[in-house]
């Protein structure tokens, strides 16, 4: 559910051929008015429903259209209105072209006033606007800023591995550079990508904890302080070369995967194995990582989108309903997350891991583990699919701690920068979403806690939501995509995902060319 008035998706068409790729903005109505130049189209909505259109026509701000439709598995005759509030993606098919209509490629380039433009023979306004932070590249995340008494600084990401609403979680952060404004503490979410964000909550903790101690969220989003923090004794890759020089404090020097010794024969795994000291007699303690994610990511989704080809809006629908697809994305996930074990008594002993979270701003986790009182060292192993991530510092802290909490705080305020109020839509969890489009934003404003006597007060701020990437700009078609009969791509897509020796290999390959282009 979208707060503003009648916004439309911004709209750019992306044709691909056999061998090439133009684009071409749609900015009038008519360019959707007429089914015999225009083609079939497919729509899906943000309620994950799948429209088959052969006659449409567009009536102010609804697409009136009959066709069919897929809905929760079942497939039925469609005669009626679609409101472009709840319009994700709409792909339009000619005779031996594929066209995408997805929302502003121009990432930071242009913001759309409300469908209602679409009624007026001028068609859409669009109007120049600047992104907030705008990195280059790729990245599937909302932006999370904080005010830090003088501007927005990017402090998180939220919910980058949610790519549809059956996959939505919460994200934690802690903000380290909020600073309290006239009793208030600020927040601005922004998308700044080639995607729709849905909002389902946002909230924000404040924490009263001892000033001597700094909060780090685990992966269960509890809180933990954290007091006297050490660097390891000793950190070797796999292939037994010291890394500690890259992991032994958080300077924002990353270790990095040895990328061209990668290969099948060795899983495709990375691994390292990590020395501290340890007072005799402590049990516990807490391990934290601070980290980034490599934009590997980006061609693992380019590579699937190529494959798909028109099959994609299939494909995000598929991801709704398919629990066979949400499995085995589940399980790649996993595949990259960072996993923790501890050596013991002649066996590792698992505590964990951590899911890749931001590829532009660096984070933080902690993770609880367990050791035998008597040991004065103990040793910890990371695993994680080849450069997947990015380590700025491993360290541990031996204190004996309990987790703390915090009380929530109330929402001010919350306005888009389309002008809208989106409060009542995230003071909760339920079925209402405030959806985001590039480059749009929204500001939270919450009332700021007064700490009591000798504490101290730190904000952490939870999202919940998922988000849909959009299709690409692909120089080509790939073979597949072209040989494929439509009925197989998505099975077949399945079968690769199930052998990661079938699947890795090419991405491993361009991602070793989109590297070396970096440099």
């Amino acid at each position: 559910m979208r707060s503003s008035t009648i916004p439309f998706i911004a709209v750019s068409l992306i044709v691909l051929e056999m061998n090439c790729v133009t684009k071409e903005s749609i900015t009038r109505r008519s360019q959707l008015h007429d089914p015999l130049e225009r083609g079939p189209i497919t729509v899906l909505t943000n309620d994950t429903t799948l429209y088959e259109l052969n006659a449409y026509r567009v009536d102010d701000s609804v697409l009136t259209c009959s066709g069919s439709r897929v809905k929760n598995g079942i497939q039925e005759k469609f005669s009626g209105s679609i409101d472009f509030r709840k319009i994700v993606l709409i792909q339009s098919r000619k005779t031996g072209i594929v066209q995408y209509v997805g929302a502003g490629i121009a990432i930071g380039a242009f913001a759309l006033t409300a469908a209602t433009s679409l009624g007026s023979p001028m068609g859409l306004t669009v109007t120049p606007t600047e992104a907030v932070h705008g990195p280059g590249g790729g990245s599937s995340c909302p932006f999370i800023y904080s005010w830090n008494g003088e501007r927005y600084v990017l402090e998180a990401e939220a919910f980058g591995a949610a790519l549809a609403q059956s996959l939505e979680y919460e994200s934690s952060s802690v903000l380290r550079q909020i600073q309290e404004r006239q009793s208030e503490v600020r927040v601005r979410i922004t998308n700044e990508r080639p995607e729709t964000h849905y909002f389902n909550s946002v909230r924000m903790l404040a924490v009263e904890h001892d000033p001597r101690a700094t909060l780090y969220v685990d992966g269960e989003n509890n809180l933990w302080p954290v007091y006297e923090i050490t660097s390891p004794l000793e950190a070797r890759d796999k292939k037994g070369s010291s890394i500690l020089h890259a992991i032994g404090a958080m300077d924002s020097q990353y270790w990095e995967s040895d990328f061209p010794h990668t290969d099948a024969s060795a899983d495709f795994e990375d691994e390292l194995e990590i020395m501290f000291s340890k007072p005799k007699g402590v049990e516990r303690g807490t391990l934290v990582i601070d980290a980034a994610n490599t934009r590997i990511s980006d061609i693992v989704i380019e590579h699937i989108m190529r494959y798909l080809g028109d099959k994609y809006l299939e494909f995000l629908y598929a991801l709704e309903h398919d629990a066979e697809l949400q499995g085995l994305y589940k399980q790649w996930i996993e595949e990259s997350a960072l996993k923790i074990s501890v050596a013991g008594k002649g066996t590792w002993e698992s505590y964990g891991s951590i899911p890749p979270e931001a590829n532009e701003a660096s984070f933080s986790k902690a993770v609880r583990i367990s050791v035998p009182s008597e040991d004065t060292t103990v040793q910890i192993r990371l695993r994680a699919l080849n450069d997947v991530w990015k380590l700025d510092a491993i360290r541990v802290d031996w204190t004996p701690v309990r987790p703390v909490y915090g009380k929530e705080l109330s929402l001010m305020s919350g306005m888009t920068s389309n002008g809208s109020d989106a409060a009542e839509l995230l003071e909760q969890p339920d079925q209402k979403y405030l959806m985001l489009l590039p480059p749009e934003y929204v500001d939270l404003n919450y009332r700021a806690a007064q700490p009591a006597r000798g504490k101290k007060i730190s904000y952490v701020l939870y999202a919940k939501g998922f988000l849909y990437e959009w299709m690409r700009g692909i120089a080509e078609n790939s073979h597949a995509a072209r040989s494929l009969v439509d009925p197989l791509r998505i099975p077949h897509l399945k079968k690769l995902l199930q052998n990661k020796n079938l699947f890795l290999p090419s991405i491993y390959a361009e991602w070793a060319e989109e590297k070396q282009r970096g440099k």
